[in-house]
């Protein structure tokens, strides 16, 4: 499988699907909201509990997305800091200039 059939060959192309991702479960999460009050308006119960159960999977769903994007953007922050080769080691805490012991 080449690179170009991979959709994310990158950490920030992970992190920009589960962006959009999250965005289009809030826009769907807005439209449940509309038709679990149209249904209840209509009396239709069953319907509007339904509706109730999709929000409800859609709120996890938003929930999980914004953990995996916290997971990844982590991963991301872990990567630049153990790619940094050109910054000095750091010193002991006893060397650093203000420091009490």
């Amino acid at each position: 499988m080449s690179d170009n059939d991979r959709p994310f060959t990158t950490i920030e192309s992970a992190h920009e699907y589960l962006s959009v991702l999250n965005e289009q479960i809030v826009e769907v999460m807005t439209q449940v909201r509309h038709e679990i009050s149209t249904s209840t308006a209509r009396g239709e119960e069953r319907r509007a509990e339904a509706w109730q159960t999709v929000l409800y999977t859609l709120t996890k769903l938003s929930f999980n997305t914004a953990s995996s994007r916290r997971l990844v953007n982590d991963l991301r922050t872990l990567r630049n800091l153990l790619n940094r080769t050109t910054e000095p080691e750091s010193e002991p805490i006893s060397e650093i200039p203000g420091s009490t012991q």
